[in-house]
């Protein structure tokens, strides 16, 4: 047997007004949540950006040390050793990680160095324009010459004996030879 309760309308309406009061919370609760929730990401980006304004010194400097004769072995760096990269005489210094691979220098680019980037262009088609660079390791300038390595092969066997399990296409290894000397500049001379 069914039973029908008859609820007086002015009970009736006092309880969806209650119900209509109850939603009315959770909303403005989820207001203040997404208003919580926009002010997190809005600090979180200025506090990226102001980390990476701070950080931006620490990984481009003018070189600071003594021009030195280039090493015949650079064994005495380890592993792994922090030096900065001179492109352009004067400028800015980029600081990568160097290496040594039976005494040789080198460094390589990150993974995607070849993507086109939104202002200047990547270390390694400065390198591969004008291969004449400064390395400072511990204090010491060394003049070097950038010969990008471009035989797959032998770019694949020396990341995967640095540790890569996977040798990606877009890194570019980078090995540094001492600087020949240049032929003195003779006036009106065609140099090709």
């Amino acid at each position: 047997m069914i039973r029908t309760v008859f609820v007086p309308r002015s009970l009736a309406w006092k309880q969806s007004t209650a119900c209509y009061g109850r939603y009315m919370e959770k909303s403005r609760a989820g207001k203040r949540f997404r208003i919580k929730r926009w002010w997190l990401v809005v600090g979180s980006l200025v506090l990226i950006i102001v980390l990476m304004s701070v950080t931006r010194g620490s990984t481009r400097r003018v070189l600071a040390g003594a021009p030195t004769t280039v090493p015949s072995d650079f064994s005495f760096i380890g592993r792994m050793s922090p030096c900065y990269l001179e492109l352009e005489p004067g400028a800015e210094a980029l600081r990568v990680n160097c290496f040594h691979l039976a005494g040789v220098l080198h460094i390589h680019s990150a993974r995607y160095s070849k993507l086109p980037r939104l202002s200047g262009e990547n270390w390694v088609v400065t390198v591969r324009r004008d291969p004449d660079v400064r390395v400072e390791i511990d204090g010491s300038i060394y003049e070097m010459r950038a010969v990008p390595i471009d035989d797959e092969t032998a770019r694949r066997q020396i990341l995967y004996d640095r540790g890569y399990s996977v040798a990606w296409d877009g890194i570019t290894v980078v090995r540094f030879l001492p600087r020949e000397p240049m032929d003195p500049v003779v006036p009106g001379a065609d140099r090709s």
